[in-house]
């Protein structure tokens, strides 16, 4: 048992470093160079609609675009997105790099005061996997944020 120990702390020892030098200097994972990288164009992934009041209420269609910051062709190959959030469609062609694509979502919401807490996901040939973005505000009535005034 303590030789298991050992040759399996030995063995982390020797690869840490080695396979994890390329993310502790750069911040970014390793990539064996290039590929096509997607981004939404949103900062940080966030999609924040503000303040919408409940006279105001209707069904939400968005237009989200994405990016190809890499260097080779982005083929998004799956989109989808949680509780309720439609994907009406995406941009299914290669986007070159330096382009941008588009997913169409539209989603309903219960007419009371809540928060607004949605995702929509992407996979698409992207090494780094997966990529979401939060959508996220506020549901009021007009007359208690008035009223604060």
């Amino acid at each position: 048992m303590k030789r298991f120990v050992v040759i399996t702390v030995v063995f982390l020892a020797i690869s840490f470093p080695s396979g994890m030098s390329a993310f502790i200097g750069s911040g970014l994972p390793a990539s064996s160079g290039g590929g096509p990288a997607f981004e939404y164009v949103e900062d940080n992934n966030r999609l924040h609609l503000g303040t919408i009041f409940l006279d105001e209420l209707d069904v939400f269609n968005l237009e989200i675009e994405f990016v190809n910051s890499g260097d080779a062709p982005l083929t998004v190959t799956r989109a989808w997105g949680c509780c309720g959030t439609r994907i009406k469609q995406w941009t299914r062609e290669p986007v070159l790099p330096g382009d941008t694509g588009t997913i169409e979502v539209t989603f309903r919401l219960a007419p009371r005061v809540q928060s607004i807490n949605r995702t929509v996901s992407a996979q698409s040939n992207d090494p780094s996997g997966t990529k979401v973005l939060r959508i996220t505000g506020q549901l009021k009535e007009r007359q208690a944020v008035e009223f604060l005034k």
